[in-house]
């Protein structure tokens, strides 16, 4: 077959398959509406959540350093004396007058002006110069000089009664007679009778001096006499002229 007789035949296949595809298909109909979207598919589970890795060890802490040692505390200082309780408050003046007389005329040694008065054994030295004094006058005649040294002991066994009360009542005791008598006496320029009061007056201090004791000591080893001699040198007795 030369190729002329091969490309009629060609042409003729060809034809023949057009039409047969032709009469398969049909005509082209008309496009086709779209068709409506179908629904949305559900949303898949969410999976599950991984688990959490394991947490690292905590780091070590460093050691606390050593606290300093503290300092020695410094003495305490001495407490300061308490201060003496005043009197409750009073509305009265007069009131106020009593309270203060109280304190100065009851003994309270824990009170200063107290603890600086004289006790018995000063007023007896006073009472040793005193009646000297007054012997020594009268046996120079001189009783006024006498009388006054006899009003000087009266006034000694006063401050006895108020600062050592325990010893009033034997104090008052001995001088209220005693001094009397002494004083009577010299009033009336009586030597003798002045002497005989002396003599009594010094015997009832060795009674006093016998029961006593004073400052821990016992005073029955104070004797009393009559003077031998003055204790001043420097006094005339017989006075002024």
């Amino acid at each position: 077959m030369n190729r002329h007789q091969v490309g009629i035949g060609g042409l003729v296949a060809l034809g023949l398959l057009l039409g047969l595809v032709t009469a398969c298909t049909g005509a082209i109909g008309p496009a086709g509406s779209k068709g409506d979207a179908g629904p949305q598919g559900a949303q898949g589970a969410a999976g599950p959540q991984g688990a959490q890795g394991l947490q690292g060890p905590a780091g070590s802490k460093g050691d606390t350093g050593p606290q300093g040692a503290q300092g020695p505390t410094g003495p305490q200082g001495p407490a300061g004396a308490q201060g003496i309780q005043g009197p409750a408050g009073v509305a009265n003046p007069a009131d106020v007058t009593k309270i203060v007389d109280a304190r100065f005329t009851t003994v309270d040694r824990n009170l200063p002006l107290w603890a600086i008065q004289p006790g018995t054994a000063p007023r007896m030295r006073e009472f040793t110069e005193s009646f000297n004094l007054m012997w020594f006058a009268v046996q120079a005649g001189n009783f006024e000089m006498a009388g006054f040294e006899i009003y000087r002991a009266e006034e000694e066994a006063k401050a006895i009664a108020v600062t050592r009360p325990a010893r009033q009542a034997d104090m008052e005791a001995w001088s209220g007679p005693n001094l009397k008598a002494l004083a009577d006496a010299a009033k009336a320029k009586d030597k003798a009778a002045f002497e005989a009061a002396y003599d009594k007056a010094i015997s009832g201090c060795n009674l006093c001096h016998a029961k006593s004791t004073g400052g821990g000591f016992q005073i029955s080893s104070i004797r009393v006499t009559r003077p031998t001699a003055p204790l001043f040198s420097n006094i005339d007795f017989k006075g002024i002229p």
